[in-house]
Formats: structure tokens, sequence, C-alpha cells
């Protein structure tokens, strides 16, 4: 049940999502289980309740203490527990699940839960304070150096004992820093090498987002060739039945539609989303979409006024 209320979220039928997940809260109700049976069906729901949006982000608070507390006394039903912390984004304050609310006293959570978590989440948790903390100063223009400073102090601690996930949102923190100062082949070079990494070590999940980054890249900077060729060879072809986690990839393709001034396509690529963006409540998402809708209707953008 909890396999399938995942698989059906993925594929964005939400509803179909909330039914297995209530139907495994009434199997756990249901009386005979034992105490290790039971530990595990309320940790699986507790899963459920952070990756596939049943719990609202509020209640994700209370949450994470419960699991991180299961986590950190090594009971057997969170031994196995594995919940990324972005998805596969590039980023932590919207990964998989937009916490930009969280934002607004950023400072405080910093001060008071980073280390506990840090500590419980194990390899998810290695540096992921520091990274939230630091893309939220990014995200509001804030002067980011001394923080990325010390993130790319724990670059060879995050290799070695982070997750995936980590390591591949403190490199897409990185590039977003150097392309925010004007250093874009900086960045190049740096998403390169991870993706080089991750092929090396046969962790391929990664790719498409890296390759929609390279091709966001190029977007930024003319490099028509490049995001033609990503268009071309590796753009996302299902428009009408988009998996719920590739939307990095389909934001990208939206950008790359309007740049070959195909504004009709553009709207046909976005046109799932709102719903999607909508349930899932991703505010920044959302913003995203409007943005590049309102410039795929806009005359300016014959004008070569995209993004």
């Amino acid at each position: 049940m909890m396999g399938l209320s995942m698989v059906s979220f993925m594929r964005a039928d939400f509803d179909v999502s909330r039914s297995w997940h209530d139907r495994l809260c009434a199997y756990a109700a249901c009386p005979g289980h034992s105490l290790e049976e039971q530990k595990q069906l309320e940790a699986d729901i507790r899963h459920l309740g952070i990756a596939c949006l049943v719990c609202s982000v509020d209640s994700v608070v209370d949450l994470m203490p419960l699991i991180a507390q299961g986590m950190d006394e090594d009971e057997p039903a969170y031994r196995n527990f594995t919940l990324s912390v972005t998805s596969g984004l590039p980023s932590i304050i919207n990964g998989g699940r937009d916490f930009n609310v969280w934002t607004l006293d950023d400072a405080g959570l910093y001060r008071e839960p980073a280390k506990p978590v840090e500590h419980a989440w194990g390899a998810d948790g290695v540096c992921l304070p520091d990274c939230a903390i630091a893309e939220s100063a990014l995200q509001c223009g804030a002067d980011v150096r001394a923080r990325m400073l010390g993130i790319a102090s724990r670059t060879q601690d995050i290799y070695l004992h982070g997750s995936s996930d980590i390591e591949f949102d403190a490199t897409g923190l990185l590039a977003h820093r150097q392309v925010t100062y004007g250093s874009a082949e900086d960045a190049r070079q740096t998403i390169l090498k991870i993706r080089e990494s991750f092929l090396a070590r046969g962790e391929d999940f990664f790719i498409p987002n890296i390759d929609a980054m390279f091709a966001c890249l190029a977007l930024r900077t003319g490099a028509s060739s490049a995001w033609e060729r990503w268009y071309r060879d590796k753009g996302p072809k299902e428009l009408l039945r988009p998996c719920a986690i590739d939307r990095y990839v389909y934001m990208t393709l939206a950008e790359v539609e309007v740049a070959r001034d195909c504004p009709a396509q553009a709207l046909v690529v976005l046109a799932p989303w709102q719903r999607i963006f909508e349930r899932c409540e991703h505010a920044i998402d959302l913003i995203m979409l409007d943005t590049i809708t309102a410039i795929a209707i806009s005359p300016d953008r014959r004008r070569g006024r995209h993004l």
C-alpha cells in the first residue's frame, strides 16, 4: 500500500495516492499487529506524510522530531528509512517539498534544530542546515560568499559521509552562486564535474536534472547550440502525463520552447503543471510557471526579451 501510494503520487494521481495512504492507516488501526509490525506501519505512514504531501509543510515540523528520534535510537523500522531531502533536485528549500515559508525564520530554525537534524538524518543530514540557510539567503539576494566558503570547506566530508542528494545540492548551490557573480564557465565546470562523478559511480538518477542545468546555463549565456542539442537529444517527449518529480526538466523545456519562439508549445508543456504545483503547494514553482507563461504570451518575446 505504501508503494502504491508513492507510485500514484509520482504519476500525479494525488487522489489515488491519498486513498492508498488512508487504506494503510486503516490497516494500521486494526488490532493484532505485533509491536515490531506496528512500529513499521507508523514509520511507513510518517514517510508518506512527508514524501507524498499528505501532511502540510507546517505539520512536517511535528513529524520530523519523531522520525529523527526513531533514526537516532536505531529502531528497526527506521534502519532503512530513506527520505530524499531534495528529490533529486539541486535544492533543499524547493526540493521534494516547498519549504520557503520556513525561511521567514531561517535564523531561528538554524540556531535550534540544526545540529540534532544533521545528527539524526545521517548521510542525508551532512551539511544539510548549512546548505538550506545558504540557499535561503541566496534566494533573498543576500551575499552568501562567507556561507559558501563554509560549505566548500566541508566538501570532502560531504563526499565521504554525505548522501548523493546533499552532494548534488551543495554543487547546485555553488553553481548558482558562480552564475550570480558572473562566472558561467566556472559553473559549467562545476556541474560537469559532478556529472562525471555520478556516472562513474553508476548514479544516473540525477543525470536528467544535471543535463537540464546545462541547458538552463546555455539559455542564460546565449549558447544556442547547447540548448538546442539538449532539446533535440534529451528534452522530455511525454507532455500530458509527466512524472511529478521531473518538474525541473519540464520547466527547462518550457523555457527552451520560448527561446525557440514556440510560445504555444511552451504553454502545452506548462499545462499539466499548474494543477500539480497547486496541489503540491509549490509556491516557488508556481511563480516560475506564471513568469514563463507571461513571457510566452508577451509581444516583447519576439524581440528576444525572454529568459
